[in-house]
């Protein structure tokens, strides 16, 4: 195993008009694993290179592709490189990911729709999520919610938080509430 560091001396160089170049490395995720110290910081060890201590995770696409483009980051946020796909990963690895997205990614998902009003070009939902209940008012629908490329819901509400809503997720009753939302 490389030495250990807590963070990449890698230097990005400088652009002809004085500006950086930006550059993403992509890791081997057959090369690459990682493990909680007792600490509970998250450490990748890259085979034949380098053990990175308390690495930071996090997805470059989190709403439109949360599957690929997983960046890993030294504590002081340097770049050290990015996973194309989660997938790649075998399950040891993916989970500890997994759990250590959860950390920032705390977006509930709706799991039952209550109730479901318009009024004024406004929208309420009452609702239950994987966070527990919710009342969620939507001010400008058009704008705040969005419909991604796999039928999922983004919605932001009135003060800014975010829910998704997987509409084959939901019983019967509440995907005909939401019905005008699809």
């Amino acid at each position: 195993m490389g030495e250990t560091k807590d963070t990449a001396v890698k230097e990005t160089p400088k652009a002809d008009n004085g500006g950086a170049r930006f550059t993403l490395e992509f890791l081997d995720p057959q090369k690459i694993t990682f493990r909680r110290v007792p600490s509970g910081a998250l450490m990748m060890d890259v085979k034949d290179i380098a053990t990175y201590l308390d690495v930071r995770v996090k997805k470059a696409f989190p709403v439109t592709d949360p599957d690929h483009y997983i960046e890993i980051r030294a504590r002081d946020w340097t770049y050290l490189g990015m996973i194309h796909s989660f997938a790649a990963l075998d399950q040891a690895n993916q989970k500890l990911i997994m759990e250590e997205m959860e950390k920032s990614y705390i977006i509930p998902i709706i799991t039952s729709v209550i109730e479901m009003s318009e009024e004024h070009g406004s929208l309420y939902l009452s609702a239950d999520t994987t966070r527990g209940p919710a009342a969620i008012y939507v001010f400008h629908p058009h704008d705040d919610i969005v419909h991604l490329k796999d039928r999922r819901l983004r919605i932001k509400d009135a003060l800014d938080n975010v829910y998704e809503l997987r509409p084959w997720l939901l019983d019967p009753e509440s995907q005909e509430k939401i019905s005008k939302l699809i």
